[in-house]
């Protein structure tokens, strides 16, 4: 019962020392583990969220410009020609633009008082669509509407250039989100005439915003530059035009207002027990905000799931770690009771015992040896003293006639023996000390030894890892360089392309050449037909016609010569920045890569330095271990020299047997030999030997 405490015991005490650090350091990973998969978590999601809003920004920007564009179109081509053209033939181009585009819903041509027609001081027709046709209205050419002071018309006379959408606004009565493009009319002479409006509806854009669906519960939302909802949350929050500035919820009133002073980004906001991040950006010069919302505890879930395949792995480990720790324990007990029951039986005086079987090199295999050497030299010592008892009793009744005078001399002999029997129980002790020492020695090596395996195992591991390194890095440069050739190819072959814009040109100029020739010629035709009187008015009106005409392609050919200018110049810009990028790839990404394979061959070669210093420590391990090992073959010469020693002590024993001879009165001396080896022999009977 004794001996289960015992193991009970040491077990405890190991997983005392060990368990801690084990729960330790399987805490630290998990932390660590965590902190590193939400950062890696947050940067995935930010990237991902950014890449969808930019994508749903161009999309939005590009159902934007169809309607600037149209917008633009219409007020160029009336401000080139309001003064030759009917309102009809305006009308039949704006009902096909309306009835082919059904993100728009109306155009209107807003007119400078008495401009269009001198005797009409409002002049604003508007095409809209009704059911699956196109209708004109002049209901809002009269003084109670006064287009004048509307803001769309404000807007285009204020002096800008190009077309300007109005924020979105909720029509009650069509029960749709709607905005207006405003552009302004100017004519040949750069001057303001009027205004052109196309109403849009943003169907289109709010199925694009249903549409967008992030992860699990990930939606999307649009407000207009100043924050009013337009699609994607209630609908009554859109009806009464709610800004998110002032939303009931203040978390997220909070975060609209700071949403709304900066152009893109993240902020959170919280709803009910549930908090949310939203990711926003802006469409580009209209400033409508675009967010993304999506639940933290989505976002969170990997981490979660991790958090409980860590748990239970860091439960697998304690486990494996405990029962590891209790085989030891019962190994190391099972060795400690075989001594304990090897010097139990000599401590009763059982000689009769085989000696320990170990095959182990630790401290039990060398405490088994030291316990067999001590039991084979214990025994011999004692098998010498039980055959020399017989005669020591024949010598003790032999001494009976011994002289007195010898007694004195015994005496001195006797305490002469005590002095060598301290002496030899001095060395015995120090010998024993020395063995101790030199197995704690022994000890430290094979620890040193198996230290040194371990840096030899890591630096062969080391090494690989250098290898891929190195082998990963000159893929990476081998891919950069290949990259750099195909981008140089593509911009050569792109400058190749881009002369086509120069071939433009000259036929632009080819044209406009042409027009000006169309031109004279129907100057000389108009001269021609007033020569021929009535008989050629038909002829001059068909030659005014033709000039117009040729007037016309004239400015179409200069704006033609405008637009290839710019584009020359971006495609400049774009040579200038394709020429900066390959050499960025050239002079830095390319010899970092390179860099890279250096460093990995490097590695490389540490690796075999470090694996080299730790085969030479384990030679000096092995080396120091031999030199223990010789070191206690002394030791155990110096012992066998102390039994040799005490062997001698018989040769004293000697001497004082041919004093009796000489001596006759040892009476006294021959009674107490006589009863010492009587007592001689009663303490080797003790002691079973066969």
């Amino acid at each position: 019962m004794k001996r289960k405490i015992g193991i009970r015991s040491i077990g405890i005490k190991m997983l005392l020392g060990i368990l801690p650090v084990v729960v330790l350091a399987l805490g630290l990973l998990a932390k660590i583990s965590e902190s590193t998969s939400r950062d890696l978590i947050t940067q995935q999601s930010n990237s991902t969220m950014q890449s969808e809003l930019k994508a749903n920004v161009n999309s939005i920007n590009d159902y934007l410009n169809v309607v600037e564009t149209t917008a633009m179109n219409i007020s160029q081509v009336v401000g080139s020609s309001y003064q030759t053209t009917q309102l009809d033939t305006y009308g039949a181009a704006i009902s096909k633009i309306i009835e082919s585009n059904d993100l728009i819903l109306g155009s209107g041509i807003w007119f400078e008082p008495n401009t269009f027609d001198a005797q009409q001081k409002y002049m604003g027709p508007y095409w809209h669509k009704v059911g699956d046709k196109t209708e004109l209205t002049y209901e809002y050419n009269n003084a109670s509407y006064d287009y004048f002071n509307q803001e769309y018309y404000k807007l285009a006379k204020s002096g800008i250039k190009k077309a300007v959408i109005t924020d979105p606004y909720f029509d009650p009565t069509l029960n749709i989100t709607m905005a207006s493009c405003t552009a302004p009319i100017y004519d040949s002479n750069g001057k303001f005439i009027g205004a052109v409006t196309v109403d849009m509806q943003l169907s289109d854009i709010n199925e694009l915003i249903q549409s967008i669906k992030v992860g699990k519960n990930g939606t999307a939302m649009l407000t207009s530059s100043s924050g009013i909802y337009l699609c994607g949350t209630d609908q009554e929050k859109i009806t009464k035009g709610v800004n998110i500035s002032q939303d009931e919820n203040g978390s997220l009133a909070a975060a609209g207002t700071s949403m709304l002073s900066s152009e893109k980004g993240k902020v959170n906001y919280t709803d009910g027990s549930e908090t949310y991040n939203l990711y926003y950006d802006k469409v580009p010069d209209i400033g409508w905000i675009i967010m993304i919302k999506m639940p933290q505890s989505e976002l969170e879930e990997p981490i979660v799931a991790l958090n409980a395949k860590l748990m239970q792995v860091s439960v697998i480990a304690i486990i494996c770690c405990i029962l590891a720790v209790l085989f030891q324990v019962a190994v190391i007990a099972s060795g400690l009771n075989k001594v304990k029951r090897f010097a139990g039986s000599l401590a009763e005086g059982d000689f009769t015992i085989k000696p320990l079987k170990s095959r182990s090199k630790d401290e039990l295999g060398q405490m088994s040896s030291s316990l067999n050497n001590m039991f084979t030299n214990n025994k011999a010592v004692i098998e010498q003293i039980s055959e020399q008892a017989g005669g020591i009793t024949d010598a003790s009744v032999r001494l009976n006639s011994v002289s007195g005078d010898l007694q004195q001399q015994f005496s001195e002999v006797k305490v002469y023996m005590g002095d060598v029997d301290k002496a030899m129980m001095s060395s015995s002790a120090a010998t024993e000390e020395l063995n101790a020492s030199m197995s704690e020695v022994n000890t430290s090596v094979n620890v040193l030894a198996g230290e040194t395996g371990k840096s030899s195992k890591m630096a062969g591991e080391i090494m690989e890892r250098a290898r891929e390194i190195e082998k990963n890095s000159r893929v990476a440069y081998e891919s950069a360089a290949d990259i750099s050739k195909q981008r140089e190819q593509d911009l050569l072959m792109a400058v190749e392309h881009a002369k086509v814009v120069d071939k433009i040109g000259d036929m632009a100029r080819v044209i406009s050449n042409t027009a000006s020739q169309i031109n004279l010629l129907s100057l000389n035709a108009s001269i021609e037909a007033v020569r021929a009187g009535e008989q050629g008015r038909g002829f001059a009106v068909v030659a005014r016609e033709i000039g117009r005409l040729a007037k016309d392609t004239s400015e179409i050919v200069k704006e033609i010569e405008g637009t290839i200018t710019e584009v020359q110049k971006a495609f400049g810009m774009m040579m200038n920045g394709s020429e900066s990028m390959l050499k960025f790839l050239k002079e830095t990404v390319t010899p970092d890569y390179n860099n890279f394979v250096d460093v990995g061959q490097q590695y490389g070669r540490d690796a075999v330095s470090i694996e080299e210093i730790s085969n030479e420590i384990a030679e000096m391990a092995d080396n120091i271990s031999q030199v223990m090992q010789e070191v206690r073959d002394a030791i155990q010469n110096v012992s066998e020299s102390v039994q040799t020693t005490a062997g001698n002590s018989s040769m004293v024993l000697s001497t004082i047997e041919k004093a009796y001879d000489v001596v006759t009165d040892m009476s006294k001396m021959s009674q107490k030999q006589e009863r010492i080896a009587e007592e001689l022999n009663t303490v080797v009977s003790g002691f079973k030997l066969k």
